[in-house]
């Protein structure tokens, strides 16, 4: 199973689980949990959740009995850092063809947008109202509902995963935890990672640290060729090395998308509660050395303080 939540690495995760379908054989059904093909028929497959399910944990923390087919479902799940999804879904919601985005989102939208003192248009459109309203002011509307939404979701799921006990599943090679941070850092090691997992069952036991004394070589051998293919293979999705469309436009934008939210005190001090709530250091410029990243940097030579 693969999950993810809107800006969050949705679509990266889908195209690494369609390479390891098309490498593997194994089906691929979208959406995934109880409506995944694969499992009435109890078959090997893989099932994609463009949107975290709430019950997806608890569902897997039940015991093998109690799960049928799922018994030994393993989950691939992928997060991203709050403000960058702000930032992502701003740019992208402005453009994007997604009909929800062009439908009157009623009583939910002009409560969010009451209480931020925004005065929205009858009927009005998320997509309409991003794109009349002033770039700062589009930005913390954006924000605020993705808070309520996608990085709430994610922030529950690893909240719920702490809760409930879900490292065990992790040490038994249940569920391995993506960050998009990591594919921006080192893109090849982390695809690796993620394909050395999701072969973890076919892999011989000396590879995964367990007796040495185990299959043979020749198995070893054909895994590690596979993962080298599969790693190649996905290295086109790696924004950095093969950039797409105005590249400098777009991180001059995100540059100054970032400055906007890092010096909005209340949204700033939200934002610092999600990334914790989700896995990440709290502290905007320690997120940033963490992953390597430039952007605490940039904010601080912007004049923001951090």
């Amino acid at each position: 199973m693969a999950s993810a939540n809107h800006k969050t690495g949705t679509v990266l995760l889908m195209k690494l689980m369609l390479l390891f379908s098309n490498a593997t054989g194994l089906s691929f059904h979208s959406p995934g949990g109880p409506s995944c093909g694969a499992v009435p028929r109890r078959e090997p497959g893989i099932c994609f959740a463009e949107q975290t399910r709430k019950n997806l944990l608890p569902t897997l923390l039940r015991p093998p009995r109690s799960l049928g087919a799922l018994s030994s479902a393993r989950l691939v799940y992928i997060t991203r850092e709050p403000l960058e999804v702000c930032v992502s879904a701003y740019q992208y919601h402005l453009h994007a063809n997604e009909p929800w985005l062009r439908q009157p989102r009623g009583n939910k939208l002009a409560a969010l947008a009451r209480g931020m003192d925004i005065e929205l248009l009858p009927n009005e459109t998320i997509q309409h109202a991003l794109n009349r309203l002033d770039e700062r002011t589009g930005l913390l509307f954006e924000c605020q509902r993705s808070l309520g939404d996608q990085i709430k979701s994610q922030a529950e799921f690893h909240s719920e995963s702490l809760a409930r006990g879900a490292e065990a599943l992790r040490a038994e090679g249940r569920i391995h935890m993506l960050r998009m941070e990591e594919t921006k850092v080192d893109f090849d090691g982390t695809t690796r990672r993620l394909y050395e997992w999701l072969l973890l069952p076919s892999m011989p036991k000396h590879a995964r640290g367990g007796d040495v004394r185990g299959p043979s070589k020749r198995v070893d051998r054909e895994v590690g060729a596979l993962v080298a293919a599969l790693v190649a293979a996905a290295a086109h999705l790696d924004l950095a090395r093969h950039k797409l469309g105005d590249h400098l436009s777009d991180v001059r934008s995100k540059r100054r998308l970032r400055a906007l939210l890092l010096n909005h005190t209340t949204q700033s001090e939200k934002l610092a509660r999600y990334r914790a709530l989700t896995g990440y250091p709290a502290a905007y410029a320690a997120f940033c050395d963490k992953y390597g990243l430039p952007y605490a940097d940039q904010a601080r030579a912007d004049g923001i303080s951090l």
